[in-house]
């Protein structure tokens, strides 16, 4: 799958988890959606600019961890989604 594909794929999955009444039931998600809101930015910078993520910028590829034990169940496409795309970052050397 393309990059911006996963990227649009994950956009979407977030979108659905903002709508008012979810993303008031699922409130300490909060910081793990913006978490995941800014690694997109960068991976879609990296993949359209052809720009590599800086050093500093690492940090948001490295809560897979994190993302994985927050969102499970019906919301699991999200970590896998994240996932994958920083599989995809290192497999492409997009990382200073």
């Amino acid at each position: 799958m393309e990059a911006l594909d996963l990227l649009n794929q994950l956009r979407n999955q977030i979108t659905q988890f903002r709508e008012p009444e979810l993303f008031s039931e699922y409130d300490s998600f909060r910081q793990d959606i913006r978490f995941i809101e800014i690694m997109i930015n960068l991976a879609e910078l990296s993949f359209e600019n052809n720009r590599k993520v800086k050093i500093d910028e690492k940090k948001w590829f490295d809560g897979a961890y994190i993302i994985d034990n927050s969102f499970t169940g019906k919301w699991s496409l999200i970590s896998d989604l994240y996932a994958q795309i920083v599989d995809l970052m290192e497999s492409s050397n997009r990382f200073e």
